[in-house]
């Protein structure tokens, strides 16, 4: 605990004690290379019959992904596959997928890949036992239909990348393509993942791009549950020790694939960081993130939050200036002794500087965004974006802030 001169304590200090909050972690987590050998042993303690949910795998992830089927094997679960979860899941792809567990009877749900697999994993579960589609069980629907917790499918998640954070967390984010929203599940803590693996030797051989706007969706998840106004203590422990992991790790990764340090570190920041979110919230950069998303989907979802992130930081920076000081001596230990203002007025140059080397700075017009979407791009997030709302600002206000994104240099 830190003290003042004569010894009396700081007004930081007093927050923390005085501070009292709720932390509900249900995740559980089986961690470590190879633990995604077991994947059949752990499965047949929930179910007989499973679906896989998956994106189609590359050539260079057979090798891992026929392992991993012949595990089921071993362990005595019979296994329907559905290889055709998309990037930025869609109700129609977990509808069909929905219609085939039922079909097959299946009683319990693997979710095996990046986010998008492990959340159209989650929508199945539900979709499986409610009726009418995933769609009117998400809050886009306005009066969501309400979710019954008992008749969800366990869901066991296998992540094979360092990014998401889904395999614990309850979220599960689709999009509709006929709306062109985006949009998550109506929040249940009995979506959460019953096992989750993480085994880091899956993801050795993920492109250097796709670990670069997956490292960067831990940072950003970090950052803003850390900066969000419902953060706490644990948070904040969680947060700044995932941004020091990543900043310590993510380039290695990136730089070199089969860096087993570098990718076991990137998987234990990718935890702690769905932690953060599962104990608290996102905030700006996911909210108009994925309203791009919902319009343009060929965007990943951590590219676009690094194309929101800059701005960010500037209408964050006089709200949260302790929190972006503490960052920026992360990034820079040589700001340890600078004043909070001078710390945070540094944080975002560091930013930039670090999406530079990981070639993921851009603009919305640089990727493709047209200009026709910025409309509907605002009005979903005036919507949906506490941090906006909190602060008053106009649609007018919100158009520069979506105009700077489409052209930031």
């Amino acid at each position: 605990m830190q003290h003042c001169s004569k010894g009396v304590t700081t007004v930081e200090s007093v927050r923390v004690m005085l501070e009292m909050f709720l932390a509900d972690i249900r995740a559980n987590v089986v961690f470590g290379r190879g633990t995604s050998e077991r994947l059949g042993e752990i499965t047949k303690q929930y179910g007989n019959r499973a679906m896989v949910v998956t994106c189609r795998w590359p050539d260079v992830q057979k090798d891992a992904f026929t392992k991993l089927l012949r595990s089921l094997e071993i362990g005595g679960v019979e296994t329907v596959l559905f290889d055709r979860a998309c990037p930025n899941p869609t109700t129609a792809s977990i509808d069909e997928a929905s219609a085939i567990a039922r079909e097959n009877k299946i009683d319990v749900v693997i979710g095996l890949g990046g986010g998008s697999a492990i959340d159209t994993a989650k929508a199945v579960a539900l979709g499986f036992a409610h009726e009418g589609g995933v769609w009117p069980y998400t809050y886009a629907a306005g009066d969501y239909l309400p979710i019954y917790p008992e008749r969800l499918l366990p869901v066991i998640a296998v992540t094979t990348t360092s990014g998401t954070g889904s395999h614990v967390t309850p979220f599960s984010v689709l999009q509709n393509p006929e709306l062109h929203r985006k949009t998550c599940v109506a929040i249940t803590k009995e979506m959460l993942p019953v096992v989750s693996i993480v085994d880091p030797e899956l993801v050795y051989s993920l492109p250097a791009h796709q670990t670069a706007v997956t490292g960067f969706d831990v940072f950003a998840h970090a950052f803003e549950a850390y900066t969000h106004n419902n953060s706490n203590t644990i948070i904040e422990a969680l947060a700044l020790q995932t941004i020091s992991i990543t900043l310590e790790n993510l380039h290695k990764a990136y730089r070199n694939g089969m860096d087993a340090t570098a990718r076991y570190n990137m998987a234990v920041a990718d935890t702690l960081a769905g932690l953060c979110i599962a104990l608290n919230t996102t905030t700006m950069p996911h909210d108009i993130g994925q309203a791009i998303v919902g319009k343009c989907p060929h965007i990943t979802h951590g590219q676009s939050l690094a194309i929101v992130f800059p701005e960010y930081l500037n209408y964050a920076l006089p709200l949260k200036e302790r929190e972006f000081a503490g960052v920026a001596r992360l990034f820079d230990p040589s700001l340890r002794d600078a004043s909070n203002h001078i710390a945070a007025g540094k944080l975002k140059e560091l930013i930039i500087k670090w999406m530079r080397e990981l070639d993921i700075f851009a603009s919305g017009s640089s990727l493709g965004l047209p200009d026709n979407i910025k409309d509907e791009v605002i009005d979903e997030t005036m919507d949906v974006c506490s941090f906006i709302s909190g602060l008053g600002m106009s649609s007018n206000q919100v158009s520069g802030i979506i105009d700077t994104i489409w052209h930031q240099e």
